[in-house]
């Protein structure tokens, strides 16, 4: 690759610089002496924001030790822009540290291979120094996505845009924030990796939170996750008393916890991450009134927020959406199941409008998956070919939802070779008679 050289701007040069044709650099209210990366028209979910290939990238095989990679990469990383910018002197190289440090990406080659791992240890993982990327501030409750291609960065909104609202991403997005006991263990996190402090909604809350009371919380929400676990290892014979038991129990402390933060933020990401495990082990039960309750729990504490004037005619199913997260994109495929199940069952066979506002509930959340998914992988063109047979076949009752997924992960993403699999020809539904809206596009 030929060698790139980068510039490095003076503070005073940035204010009002464009990036693109529709991003522009303004003063960020998240600090003082602060600049981000503003839209200079509204954004719409999904929309590609920018593309950049990196200045300078270097990989490294599986390795166990997560620490030892990290650094043994950056040092790769640092050498490399040295030697193609001919910085060679010792200061100059210290001084490419100090940068690569706080601004380079530690990321998956691919991050649609990156989406369908089950263990990301046991892939192999890049730094690399998109120096244009790192110019877009962070926000633990991010409104864009990065994904990866080879060498190219893309970055996506997650959900509408408006002109005075910076564009900011979660510099985290591949670490778990469990690790962190009280909101001063991830500030200190964060100045010590990238030399800031978060100012954002969801941080500025927990500030106001005693670190007692945070980590009460914290473990609050991990006994839950561990009578899921619990749960789940329990044998299914009696599955209306174990959900009986979850609906009373989990739910309940699930929503206990969701009072402890203030009602005005537009996501709690940690608690959506422990509504999802629930909705899983629900459709592993088979329960689908419930799935679809937990789901949209999960789905509301990451940021969605349903379109009360939803109809059959219109179908866009969410007035907002919120953050692009593997949880969220399962979510709406337990929803796309549940609504089709729901309008493929006999009983609605003589109800026409209730069935097609089933089936255009359905259609209204394979969409939004597919924008998530595309957000996620950094393209939507694989959507289809990747969950469509496998949602037929669970609404057709010839498999397993949760087990397909999993073995979905396993296969990398190849849908035929899942189903095969588990012994299930990939077949389309008749739904009905409806066989020929299946391809036709949902709306927006």
């Amino acid at each position: 690759m030929a060698a790139k050289s980068f510039r490095l701007y003076r503070p005073e040069a940035l204010d009002g610089m464009k990036l693109s044709q529709i991003l522009q650099v303004r003063r960020s209210r998240m600090g003082t002496n602060l600049f981000g990366l503003f839209p200079c028209e509204n954004i719409r979910p999904g929309q590609q924001l920018y593309r950049e290939r990196a200045v300078a990238v270097v990989e490294s095989p599986p390795s166990a030790n997560h620490a030892e990679m990290e650094e043994r990469l950056l040092g790769a990383l640092v050498d490399k822009v040295c030697r193609e910018n001919g910085l060679l002197s010792e200061e100059l190289k210290s001084k490419t540290e100090a940068l690569m440090r706080r601004a380079s990406v530690l990321c998956p080659p691919s991050s649609k291979d990156h989406h369908f791992a089950l263990n990301t240890a046991g892939h192999r993982q890049r730094r690399g120094f998109w120096h244009r990327i790192a110019m877009f501030n962070h926000s633990c409750i991010p409104n864009a996505c990065l994904a990866f291609d080879d060498q190219v960065a893309m970055l996506t909104a997650t959900k509408r845009i408006g002109v005075d609202e910076e564009i900011v991403i979660d510099y985290l997005a591949h670490q778990t924030k469990a690790q962190f006991n009280s909101p001063s263990e991830l500030q200190a996190y964060l100045k010590a990796r990238w030399g800031f402090t978060c100012a954002c909604q969801l941080c500025s809350h927990d500030a106001t939170i005693q670190d007692d009371a945070y980590l009460h919380r914290t473990s609050e929400l991990g006994a839950v996750w561990a009578l899921i676990k619990k749960q789940r290892a329990k044998t299914s014979e009696k599955q209306n008393q174990q959900i009986n038991f979850l609906h009373g129990v989990v739910d309940s402390k699930l929503a206990t916890i969701e009072d402890t933060y203030d009602p005005t933020l537009p996501a709690r990401p940690n608690v959506a991450r422990t509504w999802y495990p629930l909705a899983c082990y629900k459709v592993s039960l088979g329960h689908w009134p419930e799935v679809n309750k937990t789901a949209n729990s999960c789905l509301w504490n990451l940021g969605f927020r349903y379109n009360t004037s939803f109809s059959a005619t219109s179908p866009s199913l969410f007035a907002q959406h919120g953050m692009a997260t593997k949880e969220a994109l399962r979510c709406l495929i337990f929803i796309w199941v549940t609504y089709l199940g729901v309008a493929n069952s006999p009983r609605m066979q003589h109800r026409k409008e209730d069935r097609e506002m089933y089936f255009a509930s359905g259609l209204a959340a394979r969409s939004v998956a597919k924008v998530v998914y595309g957000i996620l992988v950094g393209n939507d063109e694989s959507f289809m070919n990747t969950y469509e047979p496998i949602v037929f076949a669970a609404v057709a009752e010839r498999c397993s939802l949760m087990d397909a997924l999993l073995r979905l992960d396993h296969y990398g993403g190849n849908a035929v070779l899942t189903l095969r699999s588990m012994g299930v020809r990939p077949t389309v539904p008749v739904f009905y008679g409806w066989r020929a809206r299946l391809s036709e596009k949902p709306g927006p």
